[in-house]
């Protein structure tokens, strides 16, 4: 079953609060930090199989930030995005990659992490658990 959560269909002033909640309830809490005045309507389509989530996301430029209080929520989850329109600057470890359509970029929930988007964009990613609830096993290995 696929989640649609857009904010296209409300007013620019109010696009903000909503896409910052879309954000993190699809992904991670994560800071949005909108860098338009009137920001452009946002979408992400995400599915569930299994333990892994998908997500396709279009928005305008923003700045995603995984903070020390925000890891404190315990989801641990290594994310592998696929950038598809624009480019963005990703910043983890101390290191900065530039991502560009057709890259792939790794990230791990569980460390700070920022990624800065100039313009309108358009990525998937995939978010896999690093641990099993069920039994503790390991997926992805740090």
């Amino acid at each position: 079953m696929s989640v649609v959560l857009s904010t296209a269909s409300l007013p620019a002033a109010d696009r903000g609060e909503r896409w910052h909640h879309a954000v993190s309830r699809t992904f991670i809490p994560l800071e949005v930090q909108l860098h338009e005045y009137d920001p452009s309507p946002g979408r992400i389509v995400s599915h569930q199989l299994g333990s892994l989530r998908v997500a396709h996301v279009q928005a305008g430029p923003q700045t995603v930030t995984r903070s020390r209080r925000l890891i404190r929520d315990g989801k641990e989850f290594v994310i592998l995005t696929l950038q598809q329109r624009g480019s963005a600057l990703k910043e983890q470890d101390g290191r900065e990659a530039r991502i560009g359509p057709g890259d792939f970029s790794l990230s791990d929930s569980s460390r700070l992490f920022r990624k800065k988007v100039q313009s309108r964009f358009c990525f998937t990613s995939f978010h896999f658990p690093a641990r099993t609830s069920a039994s503790g096993t390991t997926i992805c290995g740090r």
